[in-house]
């Protein structure tokens, strides 16, 4: 009954999987000179120094390549701990291909690591306004950026501060995109980690390299050339990925299938819910820390632990999810995440919504109830781990299709709520700080109409002429279903406030790529037509007073794509009234 990953990919992407087969091997040569990379003069210089808190910060210049006798320099930080010899040396490839900075850099060397960061010369490699040149691939934009970082790693191996035999890679977003292809193709890397990022990016991406592609032709090279998924097939390699589930520049099915499918044992990936494109503190802690796991190790720790495959088994009819794992990192906690809806590519992943359910720890093993709505709603689910430092480390990914439900007790009363934190208590406000959504209100423990306070939305004030807002814009549901939105409103005197969600069309459909690629999905395919419809905004008003009031939405499954909705609560009038909110909730409404 139970499905790996990657074989539900290949059930559900058969068409697009056989048709972009390809000589990788063949290919892998021919895309990188490793040779010139490795062994032309880089011609490094320092040109400043500075020294803080013991990590010595130095700006440095290489050569990346000649060209017609002029050669291309480059610029980046090197970070290592004062007084540095023959230490592991870490390519840090940065977020959004932005300048080089230090922070990564110090974070890093202050572990005992050399540590290097470029600013990529997008002046001359285009970076951004084309696309992947699917007709020269050697010489395309996303390739050249690559090289320029590969020849970073031969400067840094350069360097008498190094050990050149114990060079890792590492990077976010863009940099994770990097830091997957480099640990790949490089045959001096020994260790990765990124956060986000992958491979596979026909299953969805940002990348608008990737997006601005026309021609499936073109998709097949990219996928037999560049794209930094492959390799790893074959590489065994100590590598981590931090993965976020609702990340909207690379979406799960492609960072997914980029860990189940690479090589080997060394292996781990922390799948964390809720998240879009940031992280909490422990995880970044967790994903740097994982170096000192590997052959590369400044200061040696112990393997993380290694959580297998969820089994299931029917036990007093219920469904239990059960876990095991390796490793002698004691286990604190243990939890089962689920998540409903149909596994699609390039739609309803931005705002997807997780349900966390706490798992019983017994010796290496953990097992919860799985929760089964409907045997019409496919789900995804996963076990996540936490050791007493906080490591945590998640089991590879299951999907079960309808079909594979049809034997199963279902939960029919089943209710849950899609908002992360339904009484707006601290952790969810937390949450959607450190994710850049910060609530448009004050915490307020004094009025409240359940849990530990409400959110208290001030009046409307003269500069700027702006009405206050409560707006979420990371508001998850399960995608392809109805719901019913609720909420409690309560205000200093009577007014007029209106809750409205707002669905949120997926961009990555406007690429002409893309439109190819969903078109070959039964599921998806009927959507096309809908795309370009304007979203319709789903809105109730209502005559809030002094007592609470639960007003509710109703929400109609959706018959265009939708990858989420918006949500906003406000005052229909000029403003002028304090109003709260408390008890907020998203329910699924789960089919029969």
């Amino acid at each position: 009954m139970q499905t790996a990953l990657n074989g539900i990919l290949v059930t559900t992407l058969v068409a697009v999987g056989t048709f972009f087969a390809a000589d990788t091997a063949r290919a892998e040569e021919e895309l990188f000179d490793l040779e010139s990379i490795m062994k032309d003069p880089v011609d490094a210089k320092i040109l400043t120094t500075e020294i803080k808190d013991g990590v010595v910060f130095q700006n440095i210049e290489y050569t990346t390549r000649v060209v017609d006798g002029s050669p291309e320099r480059i610029q980046g930080i090197l970070a290592f701990p004062e007084g540095a010899k023959s230490l592991p040396g870490v390519y840090w490839s940065m977020g959004g291909m932005a300048k080089a900075n230090p922070e990564f850099p110090g974070r890093i060397a202050s572990r005992g690591y050399v540590c290097l960061a470029v600013t990529l010369p997008h002046n001359i490699r285009n970076s951004f306004r084309t696309p992947f040149d699917a007709k020269n691939p050697k010489s395309a934009n996303m390739t050249l950026l690559a090289r320029d970082q590969l020849r970073g790693i031969t400067m840094l191996s350069q360097r008498p501060e190094v050990d050149p035999n114990r060079i890792a890679v590492a990077g976010a977003s863009y940099g994770g995109v990097f830091a997957t292809l480099i640990a790949g193709v490089d045959p001096r890397v020994k260790a990765g980690f990124c956060f986000f990022g992958a491979g596979n990016h026909e299953l969805g991406t940002s990348l608008p390299q990737f997006l601005k592609m026309e021609k499936l032709e073109d998709l097949a090279v990219w996928n037999s050339t560049f794209d930094p998924a492959f390799r790893l097939k074959q590489k065994n390699i100590p590598f981590m990925w931090g993965v976020a589930f609702n990340d909207h520049w690379f979406l799960f099915p492609a960072v997914a299938k980029t860990f189940m499918e690479t090589a080997g044992t060394d292996k781990r990936a922390i799948i964390m819910p809720y998240w879009q494109h940031g992280f909490p503190p422990e995880v970044d802690n967790a994903l740097i820390s994982f170096l000192d796991t590997t052959p590369v190790a400044a200061k040696s720790r112990p393997a993380y632990n290694a959580p297998g495959q969820i089994q299931l088994r029917q036990e007093n009819g219920k469904v239990v999810a059960s876990f095991s794992w390796t490793g002698d990192n004691p286990v604190v906690k243990a939890e089962l995440i689920v998540s409903y809806g149909e596994y699609t590519p390039w739609l309803g992943w931005p705002q997807r919504a997780s349900f966390v359910f706490p798992a019983e720890i017994a010796g290496k093993q953990a097992s919860a109830k799985l929760p089964i709505p409907s045997r019409q709603i496919p789900l995804i689910a996963w076990g996540t781990i936490a050791d007493k430092d906080q490591i945590m480390v998640s089991t590879p990914p299951m999907v079960l299709s309808s079909k594979e439900l049809l034997d199963f007790p279902v939960d029919a009363n089943l209710e849950l709520n899609c908002f992360i934190d339904g009484d707006l208590g601290e952790s969810g406000q937390y949450f959607y700080k450190l994710s850049g959504e910060p609530f448009a209100g004050q915490p307020d423990k004094e009025v409240k109409q359940a849990g530990e306070q409400s959110v208290r939305v001030d009046a409307y004030v003269p500069e700027p002429k702006k009405t206050k807002n409560f707006s979420i814009k990371l508001f998850h549901n399960v995608p392809g279903l109805a719901h019913q939105l609720s909420v409690f409103l309560k205000a200093e005197r009577l007014t007029q406030i209106s809750v409205t969600l707002t669905p949120v069309r997926p961009k990555s459909w406007g690429s002409a790529l893309v439109k190819q690629l969903i078109a070959k999905d039964p599921r998806l395919a009927p959507l096309i037509p809908r795309w370009s419809d304007n979203p319709e905004p789903i809105s109730v008003t209502a005559s809030v007073g002094t007592e609470w009031q639960e007003v509710k939405l109703d929400v109609p499954e959706p018959t265009a794509p939708v990858d989420g909705y918006k949500l906003d609560i406000k005052e229909t009038a000029e403003g002028k009234t304090v109003y709260w909110i408390d008890t907020l909730r998203m329910k699924p409404v789960w089919p029969k």
